[in-house]
């Protein structure tokens, strides 16, 4: 039996230094750090059980529907128009969903590692991703959620932006709940730009 040649220009399998260095990119942020990132998998962090309790049902929404929690707000929404019950669920929604791309992009954060946030037992003088800029946490969000490939300088990352998917919904002329858009966005949500090229 012949043994595979490995190809000279490519990273081979059995280089596991290559894949760590791969899963990991050194960007600029708005406030001009550098720090090292990850690009989290949200459906393994669900099926790990790394997403808190309090995030699941924004983390679920962002999963099932094409158009993520936030179609899921804006259907409970409009469906909660005057019944002060439904609207407080549609708040609280909101705060899930602001603070599910917050935690996604914390969990990008490799270099520096930060604490999430302050408690009890956390040293006052300790920095935490609370204390971030805003500009740059929200930088850190967008990468985490696939709604941007480029750090604050323009340089691109390993990482295909889901909307450049939507372009099928546009060619399949379909309803917001088709299932078979759904399938497609769950199949190419964590697709490396390797597979695509």
């Amino acid at each position: 039996m012949s043994t595979p040649k490995q190809q000279p220009d490519k990273p081979w399998a059995g280089n596991t230094g290559a894949w760590q260095t791969l899963a990991t990119h050194d960007i600029t942020l708005f406030s001009g750090m550098q720090v090292t990132i990850t690009i989290p998998d949200v459906s393994a962090l669900m099926h790990g059980e790394a997403i808190p309790d309090t995030l699941r049902r924004a983390a679920v929404q962002e999963l099932i529907r094409p158009d993520g929690v936030e179609g899921a707000i804006a259907e409970k929404a409009k469906a909660s128009e005057n019944d002060p019950v439904a609207e407080a669920e549609v708040l609280e929604l909101v705060k899930q969903g602001l603070e599910l791309r917050r935690w996604a992009g914390w969990q990008c954060l490799v270099t520096p590692s930060l604490p999430y946030k302050a408690d009890e037992d956390t040293p006052p003088e300790t920095f935490t991703y609370a204390q971030v800029p805003p500009a740059d946490r929200e930088l850190l969000s967008q990468i985490a959620m696939r709604e941007r490939n480029t750090d604050a300088r323009g340089v691109v990352l390993g990482v295909v932006t889901l909307d450049v998917f939507a372009r099928f919904r546009h060619h399949h002329d379909c309803p917001a709940d088709c299932k078979a858009c759904e399938a497609l966005q769950r199949e190419v949500s964590t697709l490396h730009p390797v597979d695509v090229l």
